[in-house]
């Protein structure tokens, strides 16, 4: 190798070696506060030196978790629009309806962008109810028409109509809106969405993998059968197709985001996506 080839290589090695690690944004679920993705943040800074942690809540307490997803996405981006660590575009980790949260963000703002994002156990297809309502309701009280009306306040109390719904888009945008949507999902680098097979929280709990259930309220539908995918309403086909969109498979409680088996598979599945630039 010539000196100056030397000299230039060095010069390279050196200006990679000082690039700061891309911001990373994390969103916490429903009935939570940013303090349950504390771990999560000191996780990140252990494993990546230097790296921006943003560790966003939504409202001012857990209550607000419950706000409409229109009004949860406003406060979104006008909190991330308000850092300016994150101008130049960052990563994100989000759990459980936080994921709805920040698609609705990309859909919606963008802006600052993201680029990469990593989703766990985020119910992307919707909930069809609160689990163990029925069957537990039916045990004790032993009458299956109180306990289906039963299982249907729940769900109206705990989960907003949004992110019950099986749709492609948080808050079904209006006509004319879906090109924006789809041209902002289409920006991002790289998704990695993680769903847990033991998952006793989401029904069903294949909506992290972004499956619903069909018209008989049964047959689970894989997102690649859907009209959404197929006419590419998102962009998530052509995201699949270019290796942009990517499931993996996990056996972890839903709202485990502090154990050592939640370290070893965040770092297996989401770390390698935060640190992307």
């Amino acid at each position: 190798m010539t000196p100056s080839k030397f000299v230039f290589l060095l010069a390279v090695l050196a200006t990679v070696s000082l690039a700061a690690p891309t911001p990373i944004v994390l969103l916490h679920g429903i009935k939570a506060t940013n303090q349950t993705m504390a771990h999560v943040a000191d996780l990140l800074r252990q494993t990546i030196p230097g790296v921006y942690v943003h560790n966003a809540e939504i409202g001012k307490g857990d209550v607000d978790s419950f706000w409409p997803m229109t009004k949860q996405i406003d406060y979104l981006c006008k909190d991330l629009a308000a850092d300016p660590h994150l101008q130049g575009g960052f990563n994100v980790f989000t759990v459980s309806q936080g994921g709805l949260v920040t698609r609705g963000y990309v859909e919606r703002c963008n802006s600052p962008p993201v680029r990469n994002i990593a989703f766990w156990v985020s119910p992307q297809a919707g909930v069809s109810g609160v689990p163990m309502v029925e069957p537990w309701c039916d045990q004790v009280f032993h009458n299956s028409s109180l306990c289906y009306a039963l299982d249907h306040v729940f769900d109206a109390v705990v989960y907003t109509k949004e992110v019950q719904r099986p749709a492609g888009r948080p808050g079904q945008p209006a006509r004319g809106q879906e090109p924006q949507y789809r041209a902002n999902m289409l920006a991002l680098h790289d998704i990695v969405m993680v769903h847990s097979d033991i998952d006793k929280v989401l029904v069903p709990r294949e909506s992290s993998s972004w499956v619903q259930y069909g018209p008989d309220g049964k047959t689970l539908v894989p997102l690649q059968q859907t009209e959404m995918y197929k006419q590419d309403w998102i962009g998530l086909r052509t995201l699949e197709e270019s290796g942009r969109l990517r499931f993996a498979t996990v056996s972890i409680p839903h709202d485990d985001y502090y154990s050592p088996a939640f370290d070893g598979l965040f770092t297996k599945h989401a770390l390698p996506v935060l640190m992307k630039n």
